[in-house]
């Protein structure tokens, strides 16, 4: 079947050509920023999102674990374009002209989703590839578009030469754009910065967190304890999910203080 039929939004022809592509690997058009991640490069993409665990960040504390040295934060292996050399690099004449163009092209695409999974650790200096490919399209109708289609592309990150590492897979959304408008309703947004005050909570947030590292002590499952006011907030955002019964409940094991917060929310 060939993928370059005409293109016009979202058609049955359109997304029959499309799900042709299930399963054809395909070069990722951008290349890997760390061809060879070292643990520079492990303690570096671990603070960019404020991990500072000692098992990625310092090779002595690594080098007595189980792991006999530093390890890849789980984010590094398997981020978009972040390592992996492209395993396929160039296409057959056939292959090619399969994955030309957008069977759909003119819906627009939303990146809705992200899933992965972890094999195996990434040890530094380890050369790593990586394979690209579409692996499912589900037709489906939509409220907010009347029709869309789940496009769902994966990558499979492997050291070179073995193991595998881990997978990731990424949900886009299409939908056809004027439909979208259509059904579009107006919401205002209100803007609130934050206060001065605000901030100096923050910083206390952020100031207090090295005296609350673990560092390699254990961490068992019987001493933890969801904070009361972290439970609270979790029964507020999800109250519409829970019975009056279920929040009465909670309500009498708390004190009585984060009891009355508890009965506010009811």
């Amino acid at each position: 079947m060939s993928s370059t039929a005409p293109s016009g939004g979202i058609t049955d022809e359109g997304v029959a050509a499309l799900r042709d592509r299930i399963g054809l690997t395909q070069p990722h058009p951008q290349p890997p920023r760390f061809r060879i991640p070292n643990e520079d490069a492990f303690r570096q993409v671990a603070e960019a999102y404020g991990d500072d665990n000692p098992l990625w960040c310092d090779p002595e504390y690594g080098a007595a674990t189980r792991w006999g040295g530093p390890i890849a934060p789980p984010a590094l292996v398997g981020g978009d374009t972040l390592i992996g050399e492209n395993e396929v690099e160039r296409l057959d004449a056939a292959t090619a002209a399969r994955l030309k163009g957008d069977p759909i092209g003119g819906a627009q695409a939303h990146y809705s989703a992200s899933h992965r999974e972890w094999w195996q650790p990434l040890a530094p200096n380890t050369r790593v590839t990586r394979r690209n490919a579409l692996v499912g399209v589900q037709d489906k109708q939509s409220q907010f578009a009347r029709r869309s289609v789940h496009e769902w592309t994966a990558e499979v990150f492997a050291a070179a030469g073995g193991p595998v590492l881990s997978a990731q897979y990424r949900l886009m959304i299409r939908t056809d754009r004027d439909k979208a408008q259509a059904t579009r309703t107006k919401r205002e947004t209100a803007i609130e910065p934050y206060s001065e005050q605000d901030m100096a909570r923050i910083d206390e947030v952020y100031a207090a967190e090295p005296a609350s590292r673990r560092g390699g002590e254990p961490r068992w499952f019987e001493d933890t304890e969801v904070s009361k006011p972290a439970l609270i907030e979790i029964l507020r955002v999800h109250k519409q999910d829970l019975s009056i019964h279920e929040l009465l409940q909670r309500a009498y094991e708390l004190d009585p203080k984060e009891s009355a917060a508890v009965f506010k929310i009811i």
